[in-house]
């Protein structure tokens, strides 16, 4: 914690000296807009806390994948487990021990993705928003916990746009192609980009002195857009497709290489790989009506991934979800706004692990959200009505007898919020809001007591914060406290008496609270600071295991630090002829990081401090940047396990990696 006090006291100073001898300069912070509430507005006007970043920033950060989104906006966690499609995601604490059953949800423009498809590369990124706490009026089912929103390039510009992007470093290289141009002028428009990254790895087998944890992404997106000139009418056809090989994250160190920190292993005749090949086609169509927006977004998504441990065994999963949302938006001249909307979900699996395990989710919703503006007061009203429905169907095998289940849910989540404008630099906010992880079946539901469902886990969230304009808009600062109370928790439980254990069910009720902030602030023209942070605890309130009855009272939540901060430095401190040079600074501490419901010790990521920096130069549209993660070459766990007898399984962090990029925009 002296960490965090020493960084916030430097950057509170720095900014109210520096502020003190320029604030009578024309220059100022550009406005933050978001679209967490389905309209393009300022942040400042939502009631809710909401953090947002720059395509550009992130690619002056080196950040390229959505699981390094947590080094900049804290009180995120995105932690891959043995493979790209195990992730395990949280936000204010509220979190999973199962993989793909996910707690946040991540939508590219405005398609929401699968929860097994929560690590994809970022590419052609325009921003990249974090709304925190629940959020399930407007998005409902997987925005238990909060959402991230990528939003990419506009294609429909008049303006040929072409865009590259090449990196070269000691963990991977990657080149990133886009473009866009108007195909009839006023009528028609079209777009793609492509990407492929390789993974180089960290670990050493010492049979065949080569990195042997690698990997190799190919993804790509092609858009086409008709938008008639003085129509209010819009119709954009997207489609994308995502390849992974993936030796990247599969492997793993016992405890002694891991305090040794000893990057050798021994992989035998085989080496163990994952293949993921994701399709995605979305049409969204939307009409403009005075001062009205009519739109249809559907979309399919097709994720397939297999799983080759050995030369011997197969697993293979497919998974298909299908989205279908109208919605009439309306924005008032005064402020306000009215939303209604209908949406359908439909999302299948199915497994060919042994004997086929099948499930079917259906999820169908009515919703409506308005916010209504009486002076300097407003107050935002919403609910949504969810029907879930789950099915399964798992053939048997020799061991297990053929399983069926059918489980429905009625839930309803509501939102209400009131805000106070003080002046034009500074508005309060309260919120109540809610949200839902769906209940059903384990997707691998092989014996009886995996066949019974679980009930949906509940999160209610109380919220009180402050937006705040300062010194001319040099400063920008967000504040919030909140308290959420979950009940029917879902836990990752086993029981021993069965042939494969594993299962999904409710353990009983927790709680998460805490303070986050942001700070913004230019106050020289040539320098930018920024400063965040999320301090709080999450922990079972009542709980316990209803096989083995083991109690989990007050056992903090996993994949929940108690304080993250993120602070950051962006200097230009010389220019020459037009070429301008920038010093970038990115440091990230968390306190403990518990990964087993638990609190399991052995397998716990200690308190660790992570910085990288850039040295950045500019000139015209041309982009050069030296950077170095880590530069103290910290180790840590993005995620362990216990295994008791068999040891701690410890999947490590990135370690310094030391690259070069080159991006050029025409």
């Amino acid at each position: 914690m002296k960490f965090i006090s020493i960084i916030t006291i430097c950057f509170v100073g720095m900014s109210v000296i520096l502020n003190s001898q320029e604030n009578d300069k024309n220059y100022f912070l550009s406005p933050i807009i978001t679209s967490a509430t389905k309209f393009s507005q300022n942040y400042h006007e939502v009631s809710g806390s909401v953090l947002s970043v720059s395509g550009k920033e992130l690619e002056d950060l080196s950040i390229s994948n959505t699981t390094q989104l947590e080094k900049i906006f804290p009180g995120l966690q995105l932690k891959v487990g043995n493979g790209a499609g195990y992730v395990g995601g949280a936000i204010r604490g509220l979190g999973t021990t199962l993989f793909r059953n996910a707690r946040l949800a991540i939508y590219v423009d405005g398609i929401p993705q699968d929860s097994a498809f929560l690590s994809q590369e970022l590419s052609d990124v325009k921003s990249v928003e974090m709304l925190r706490g629940p959020q399930g009026t407007l998005y409902g089912v997987g925005s238990y916990a909060g959402l991230i929103n990528i939003i990419t390039h506009n294609i429909d510009s008049p303006i040929l746009r072409i865009r590259g992007k090449s990196e070269v470093s000691y963990l991977s290289e990657n080149i990133t192609l886009s473009a866009s141009s108007p195909v009839v002028s006023g009528w028609f428009y079209a777009g793609g980009n492509f990407a492929y990254v390789h993974n180089n790895g960290m670990l050493t087998d010492i049979s065949r002195h080569q990195r042997v944890d690698n990997g190799d992404t190919w993804s790509g997106t092609g858009s086409l857009a008709f938008v008639p000139d003085g129509s209010g009418f819009k119709a954009l056809f997207k489609y994308s497709h995502y390849i992974l090989r993936d030796n990247h994250y599969i492997f793993y160190i016992l405890q002694d290489a891991f305090d040794k920190k000893d990057l050798d292993i021994a992989t035998g005749s085989f080496i163990p790989y994952n293949n993921t090949n994701t399709q995605t086609y979305s049409l969204r169509i939307e009409q403009k009506i005075g001062q009205s927006i009519l739109s249809n977004t559907t979309s399919y998504q097709d994720y397939d991934f297999g799983w080759h441990p050995s030369k011997t065994y197969f697993a293979y999963e497919k998974r298909k979800n299908v989205n279908e949302e109208l919605r009439l938006s309306t924005l008032y001249d005064n402020g306000g706004y009215s939303i209604f909307g209908f949406y359908y979900q439909y999302g299948g699996f199915k497994s060919t692990s042994g004997a086929d395990t099948n499930t079917y989710n259906h999820t169908i919703a009515l919703y409506g959200e308005g916010k209504m503006v009486f002076g300097n007061f407003d107050a935002t009203l919403g609910l949504r009505y969810n029907f879930n429905r789950s099915l399964l169907d798992y053939e048997g095998d020799a061991i297990n007898p053929s399983l069926n289940g059918d489980f429905i849910q009625h839930i309803l989540t509501p939102k209400l919020a009131l805000g106070y404008t003080l002046n034009e630099n500074n508005r309060f906010y309260t919120l109540y809001s809610s949200g839902y992880s769906p209940g059903g079946f384990l997707y691998y539901a092989s014996n009886a007591t995996a066949a019974k469902p679980y009930k949906a886990e509940l999160s209610h969230n109380l919220e009180i914060g402050i937006y705040s304009s300062l010194w001319g808009n040099k400063v920008d600062l967000s504040a919030d406290i909140y308290g959420i109370y979950i009940t029917d928790k879902q836990i990752f439980i086993t029981n021993p008496d069965e042939v494969n254990r594993k299962f999904l069910s409710n353990a009983g009720n927790a709680y998460s609270a805490g303070l986050e902030f942001s700070i913004k602030s230019i106050p020289i023209p040539s320098l930018m600071l920024s400063l965040g942070g999320a301090f709080g605890h999450a922990a079972f309130i009542k709980a316990e295991d209803p096989i083995t009855k083991q109690n989990y009272n007050n056992k903090t939540l996993v994949f929940a630090p108690n304080a993250s901060v993120n602070a950051n430095i962006n200097w230009n401190f010389i220019n020459i002829a037009k070429a301008k040079f920038f010093l970038n600074l990115n440091g990230n501490f968390y306190s403990k990081i518990y990964f087993q419901d638990d609190d399991n010790e052995n397998s716990a990521q200690k308190p660790y401090f992570l910085l990288d920096t850039a040295l950045r130069m500019e000139y015209d549209k041309f982009v050069m940047n030296l950077s170095i993660g880590n530069v103290f070459n910290e180790f840590y766990n993005r995620y362990a396990w216990d295994y008791g007898a068999s040891g701690v399984r410890h999947y490590i962090g990135d370690v310094r990696n030391i690259g070069l990029s080159l991006r050029y925009e025409l």
